[in-house]
């Protein structure tokens, strides 16, 4: 019986050989970053409660290039990278990425003496991608290669369709002057390039989402002449010009008069707005025209380019806003639309 006991010891032996364990006795876990593992000499990652992978505030600095202060009296991390920002409290569920807070499934917390952070909310913040492989129990950290245009943007949002980030900068006629994301959103702050994104994708939305059906033509002229100025005058893509609230009156006629049936979404992001001396909100319109009795003429009208019945459509184009000093005539916009460019359109 002695033996067989033995030979059971000796065999539970062999098969933890190459098995690293915790002090707590979990399996530990490794992290790469680009390929190469990363050496944790002390406090060591660990898988908690929640199932995030946390692992010391110190790693952050050393394998992702950021730099990380610890403010001792609200017992938080700040963690910043180039123009990248972020900070959260030990013991608190919320972090902020450049100034948008978000709630996490986790939270950072001390042990030993060390201050561990979720490390799928930091990297990816920090603009890595994060995978995981569960046989060898490893945290895989890619960061995302830097892009030529990168230093002009506050940010590059990996759902934009990339080629919003690389067109053509347009420039003041004057003296060719242009600013760049990066710039205005030092100058006027995050939340104002969030009301300048939605002014325009509420405007796209609204004018190009229509169905004749149900289209009350003074309501629908009463909403979308919000977006502009009393005075301001349109010219559409026929070449035609006419007063604003003309020109909102004669499109929701023929929308009525050619049937129209049309769905419009705007897909955009503060990242993508630039200016030239006027604000201009970059972004693709991805449409489908599901009705209409005259698509040679809603192919001149309409500002996106030859279009088709029931099929989706999409084309990038830029939304120039103006800034306005004071209201008049109809409650408006502060910032309204000045007129929109076609940049491309996307086959």
């Amino acid at each position: 019986m002695r033996k067989v006991v033995f030979a059971i010891i000796v065999a539970l032996m062999v098969s933890l050989v190459g098995v690293t364990w915790t002090v707590s006795g979990a399996p530990a876990i490794n992290v790469t970053v680009d390929g190469k593992a990363v050496n944790f000499p002390d406090a060591k990652p660990f898988i908690d409660a929640n199932g995030r992978t946390l692992l010391p505030v110190r790693f952050v600095t050393e394998a992702l290039g950021a730099k990380v202060e610890w403010k001792e009296a609200v017992r938080e991390v700040y963690i910043t990278k180039e123009r990248i920002k972020i900070s959260l409290r030990v013991d608190d569920s919320d972090i902020v990425v450049d100034n948008v807070r978000m709630t996490m499934d986790t939270k950072a917390i001390i042990s030993e003496s060390r201050t561990f952070v979720p490390i799928r909310y930091i990297a990816e913040g920090l603009g890595a991608k994060v995978g995981w492989d569960d046989v060898t129990k490893t945290v895989i950290i890619t960061t995302v290669a830097q892009k030529s245009y990168d230093k002009d943007f506050y940010r590059i949002n990996p759902e934009m369709p990339e080629e919003l980030y690389t067109y053509e900068y347009k420039k003041r006629s004057s003296d060719n002057w242009y600013a760049t994301n990066n710039w205005l959103v030092n100058r006027y702050g995050l939340n104002k390039m969030i009301n300048w994104m939605n002014l325009a994708k509420d405007y796209i939305e609204t004018c190009y989402t229509v169905d004749y059906r149900t289209l009350n033509q003074n309501d629908y002229v009463k909403n979308l002449k919000w977006y502009f100025q009393p005075g301001q005058s349109w010219h559409d893509a026929e070449g035609i010009e006419r007063a604003i609230e003309d020109h909102l009156g004669y499109w929701a006629g023929m929308v009525k008069q050619k049937k129209i049936v049309m769905k419009a979404k705007y897909i955009t992001d503060p990242s993508l707005i630039v200016s030239n001396g006027d604000t201009l909100v970059r972004g693709r319109v991805v449409y489908t025209i599901e009705s209409c009795n005259d698509m040679e003429w809603l192919n001149k009208f309409l500002p996106f380019g030859k279009s088709e019945i029931g099929k989706e459509h999409m084309c990038d184009i830029d939304i120039q806003l103006a800034n306005v000093e004071k209201k008049s005539g109809w409650d408006h916009s502060l910032v309204v639309v000045n007129k929109n460019s076609l940049l491309s359109k996307i086959k």
